[in-house]
């Protein structure tokens, strides 16, 4: 594979009197706001899926890994006022599961 190249920067800091060198401390930026970013996010990304894409078996790990998350759940706690409430998702097949009554 060839991947993406990465600009190192010279940025160093001293942190309790020694010097941390951080060449990457650019990759640290936003890729919604840094185009930089984005576009070296998007080679890696492309990389990835392009392996990823030649993998035997890829079809059935996505059905499978579809299936076991194919079920109802509760979104994360909601605290309003003195009282916390959880919302239902249902599954992507519509398949309930929580009690609406």
């Amino acid at each position: 594979m060839i991947y993406p190249k990465t600009r190192r920067s010279e940025v160093v800091e001293t942190h309790f009197g020694t010097d941390v060198a951080d060449p990457y401390r650019w990759l640290e930026g936003d890729a919604r706001t840094h185009p930089e970013v984005a576009e070296w996010a998007r080679g890696q990304n492309d990389l990835a899926r392009s392996h990823l894409a030649g993998l035997p078996g890829r079809d059935h790990f996505r059905q499978r890994l579809a299936q076991l998350s194919d079920h109802s759940q509760l979104t994360a706690p909601v605290k309003r006022g003195q009282r916390y409430f959880f919302y239902p998702k249902p599954g992507t097949s519509g398949s309930g599961g929580f009690s609406h009554a």
